[in-house]
């Protein structure tokens, strides 16, 4: 099994490293995410398990103190398709990790982006 990473603020560059190694490479990453630190339990949502989703974008928002005297503590947001291991899913759902409040980890895989087929036939006057 992969390493288990916690998701916060603080892990956030060390992810973002690791999903642009794995795109750089011409595959997509993937993302499964985990209730417990073992790895064991994968956070649900709407679609089912978090289970080796690709990634569409990661953010973060360092914490901040509103004009209002209002806290907000550190948070990662990760952007994702539904469909588990297959782009082109139908809808991209997010998850955010708000740091000192929610518990989640991670691990990443690389999945082979599919080759892609072109339809160029087309008749040209004189040819066969």
């Amino acid at each position: 099994m992969a390493t288990i990473i916690p998701i916060n603020s603080t892990t956030y560059e060390a992810m973002n490293a690791s999903i642009l190694d794995i795109i750089t490479t011409g595959n997509y990453a993937a993302i499964s995410i985990f209730t417990d630190a073992s790895g064991n339990e994968y956070h649900p949502d709407e679609y089912g398990n978090i289970n080796n989703r690709i990634i569409m974008s990661i953010s973060k928002t360092d914490a901040y103190t509103d004009s209002s005297g209002n806290t907000t503590d550190a948070f990662v947001t990760i952007v994702f398709q539904n469909l588990d291991g297959t782009p082109g899913g139908q809808y991209v759902i997010s998850l955010t990790t708000i740091d000192n409040i929610d518990s989640h980890w991670y691990s990443l895989t690389s999945v082979s982006v599919p080759p892609f087929i072109f339809n160029l036939r087309r008749k040209i006057k004189g040819v066969k």
